[in-house]
């Protein structure tokens, strides 16, 4: 029989998780932790490619054109009607080449738009710092909370156990007389209700639980207990005042009021003439019809 009770004592202390356990795992796993990484790399990028946009953009034309007349693969210049050499002339002209446009001037909307992607990025950063800070707190409240009903539901068991007890000590008294049936039958609807009581606490529990999993990315079964020790700190108003500037959720409250001013001055950009450099080099080709 010992060994026994210590197979299942070792096999449930093995499927046991500990609260470390768990927030590490869901700070690796976490689908929502991975989608603000995805949104991190994104507004990086987003960056990237707004800087890169000053240097320009190089685009490969191709075209193809069909004439009912012979034409010209180029225009006919002096030297060309010179010499000697027929004149190359098609029906059907390809034309192949680059196209490379530069903004010289875009009434900074373009400088504006570096500064709202470089926002951008910023507060995506500070926005995966809370969700993964959301995240552990999410995870320490539901592991506390598992705990705290699971401490319930050995003191609701226990006190089944002595109304189970006294309901047996009072039908005794009942046969004998000592005791009216009505304090019978009030013991065993304080029973019944106890009983009603863990069945709630169980099931809260279990719901409990699942949730926890979710939160976490995997089923959990049961949980290690916790020990702590609860600390005394006296707080004063005026310096947490202080410090609500420098939390990270009013540094994103700071961050949206920039961007929002940013994306103002980028509207004005359309009251500025805009300058743009654009250049082709290509050819056109045709098969010699002569």
């Amino acid at each position: 029989m010992k060994r026994i009770f210590l197979l299942m004592f070792t096999s449930g202390f093995l499927w046991a998780e500990s609260l470390d356990s768990l927030i590490d795992y869901a700070l690796k796993n976490s689908t929502l932790i991975k989608q603000t990484k995805a949104n991190v790399e994104l507004s990086r990028l987003k960056h990237k490619e707004s800087r890169i946009k000053r240097f320009g953009e190089i685009d490969a034309v191709g075209s193809y054109t069909h004439y009912n007349i012979e034409r010209t693969l180029a225009p006919l210049t002096p030297s060309v009607m010179k010499s000697p050499t027929p004149i190359t002339t098609s029906k059907n002209i390809y034309s192949l080449g680059a196209n490379y446009t530069v903004p010289l001037f875009t009434g900074f909307a373009q400088t504006r738009d570096i500064q709202i992607q470089n926002i951008a990025k910023e507060m995506a950063k500070i926005k995966l710092k809370l969700t993964k800070e959301e995240l552990i707190y999410n995870i320490r409240s539901l592991y506390l909370t598992i705990l705290s009903l699971k401490e319930i539901l050995k003191a609701q068991n226990s006190y089944i156990k002595a109304l189970q007890k006294l309901n047996k000590t009072i039908a005794y008294k009942v046969k004998l007389g000592k005791k009216a049936q009505i304090d019978l039958l009030k013991s065993k609807a304080d029973l019944q209700e106890a009983l009603a009581n863990k069945t709630s606490l169980i099931s809260n529990i279990k719901i409990t639980k699942a949730t926890l999993s979710s939160l976490v990315g995997k089923t959990v079964t049961d949980i290690d207990p916790l020990s702590f020790e609860i600390s005394k700190k006296e707080y004063i108003t005026d310096e947490l005042f202080q410090k609500i500037p420098s939390t990270s959720k009013m540094r994103v409250e700071e961050l949206n009021l920039q961007k929002s001013d940013k994306m103002i001055q980028k509207s004005k950009a359309a009251l500025y003439p805009q300058i743009a450099l654009n250049a082709y080099y290509g050819k056109n080709f045709g098969e010699d019809i002569h």
